[in-house]
């Protein structure tokens, strides 16, 4: 793996016009990989409509994040093994594929397994794009480019939400994959032109963590795989005897992928550095709040379009104040926190994305179209702090030799905790859909009942009004308010974990693990 020391120990190249060339094709090669993963939340509405499997919602989202966050380690030791040029190109080639065939799906499953081929693409591209600016500039220079990158992530937060809400009104939800290809190229064609192949390391393909990887998708894949299995469309329950034999599977797996990690010379995910007090309750933190903010941005637009009558556009411009709030927030914790001890900064702050996380739930047919708005934006600055604090406060209270591993150990608890918590949360929506219109078919005649049932896996079709518009908006309502009570819970957890944090302030006392 990829760490800051072995990216401050190249010497980089400092001349030649070229490398410009590829500081544009590495910037179209993360805007759209990042912006993949939430571009397409507000387009999945009008998806499950057409292709029908509103149980397999939230699979959408959550295979690109699980195929992103676990190919991350592993692509970055492929690009030391066999240079940064070829790994990177290929990888690019993963994501534009996986965008074509993701266009011409014509079934959920089509689409989750197109998904899964765009993250395995986007694992490799966003931290090379981090390492190729290391290899090719001076430090004064690659702390701005490195600056700027890292900015993309709250623009296409916001951005991103609302183009595929644009594109999906306008034109069609497939443009949202297709729009990848031109700017894939692109970005491909510049780096083939002005990147010179780094010799790869080949003695140390051995060193790859091939197991950890395999065992970490054995163990979660089954987990999460059981969530939707048990929702309605499958007919299987919790004590189904193939629901229990994959849950078995998963936790052993996951043991296993323990043991395996803590004897690897070079793990995905390193176990020894969780012995450190602060790293461990901040991790737990970033999977909680990271659980919450995909909860918030991948389900609210399925909301505002089901149940509120908001067009795609509009569902899309609620991605908007939660990037307002995480930045307000992230602002606020830089200036604090060398005056205020961190765990106050993110007691304070959960409790805030907790409120927000209960307002959402509270939320019913006859709000004013603001409501949402001021809710999420809410939500956004309870979890900025966390969000944007978590890599600065691990890497001060970890040890020096290990800032780089901890500072990746976090970034993928984070990113498992989007793709756990958008995977968990669709099976909550489809069952508790099944459940309330299982409530009302009770007291409506047969054909309403059989109308409202195939809802269950097509959301609202358009077109639908009355009293039969108003039970499907309410069973979608329903759902929705059962989604956010589970985020109140996991946010109200991570609070919890935060007041065992050490209480000291950064760059005063780093003691505060310790206490």
């Amino acid at each position: 793996m990829i760490t800051n020391e072995t990216v401050e120990a190249r010497k980089p190249e400092h001349g030649g016009k070229r490398r410009w060339l590829v500081v544009i094709g590495l910037f179209f090669g993360l805007l759209f990989t990042e912006m993949d993963e939430t571009v397409i939340n507000t387009a999945l509405p009008t998806i499950v409509r057409e292709l029908g499997g509103l149980s397999l919602y939230g699979w959408v989202s959550a295979i690109y994040l699980l195929a992103l966050t676990l190919s991350l380690p592993i692509m970055g030791k492929l690009a030391d093994v066999y240079g940064r040029k070829r790994i990177y190109l290929c990888s690019m080639g993963l994501f534009v594929a996986g965008s074509l065939f993701s266009g011409f799906a014509h079934s959920m499953t089509e689409l989750i397994v197109f998904r899964g081929i765009q993250g395995i693409g986007g694992g490799g591209l966003i931290p090379l794009a981090s390492v190729i600016v290391a290899d090719l500039f001076p430090i004064e220079l690659r702390a701005k480019i490195q600056g700027f990158f890292g900015s993309l992530f709250v623009v296409v937060t916001a951005a991103g939400p609302a183009i595929g809400g644009l594109l999906t009104e306008h034109i069609d939800w497939r443009w949202i994959f297709y729009m990848n290809i031109p700017f894939g190229l692109t970005a491909a064609v510049l780096i083939a032109a002005g990147l010179k192949e780094s010799k790869g390391d080949r003695n140390a393909r051995g060193t790859i963590d091939w197991a950890g990887a395999l065992l970490i998708v054995a163990g979660l894949v089954p987990l999460l795989l059981a969530t939707v299995l048990t929702g309605p469309g499958f007919g299987y329950t919790w004590r189904s005897p193939l629901i229990v034999g994959m849950l078995i599977w998963g936790v052993l797996a996951l043991c296993l992928f323990i043991r395996v990690e803590y004897k690897a010379a070079n793990p995905v995910l390193p176990l020894y550095l969780f012995r450190n007090r602060t790293v461990a309750i901040v991790s737990a933190l970033a999977f909680g709040v990271s659980f919450g903010t995909f909860g918030v941005l991948t389900y609210m637009p399925f909301y505002a379009q089901n149940s509120l009558g908001f067009s795609p556009t509009a569902a899309g411009y609620l991605a908007v104040p939660m990037a307002v709030g995480v930045i307000v927030s992230g602002m606020a914790f830089a200036y604090l926190v060398t005056k205020v001890r961190y765990r106050t900064l993110f007691a304070a702050s959960l409790v805030v994305a907790v409120a927000g996380s209960c307002l959402l739930a509270s939320m019913d047919l006859n709000i004013h179209f603001i409501v949402p708005f001021v809710y999420v934006l809410i939500a956004g600055l309870g979890i900025g702090m966390v969000m944007m604090g978590k890599e600065t406060v691990v890497q001060e209270m970890a040890d020096k030799k290990d800032v780089g591993a901890v500072t990746t150990a976090v970034s993928l608890v984070s990113q498992l905790g989007a793709a756990v918590g958008v995977s968990l949360l669709g099976g909550v929506l489809s069952s508790s859909v099944a459940n309330r219109v299982a409530e009302i078919g009770r007291n409506l005649p047969p054909d309403e009942s059989r109308r409202l049932e195939q809802m269950i896996e097509g959301g609202v079709p358009e077109g639908l009004s009355g009293p039969l518009l108003q039970q499907a908006q309410e069973m979608y309502q329903y759902g929705i308010h059962h989604i956010y009570m589970v985020t109140s819970v996991v946010l109200g957890a991570a609070f919890l974990f935060s007041l065992f944090l050490g209480k000291g302030k950064l760059g005063s006392d780093r003691s505060g693990n310790d206490e």
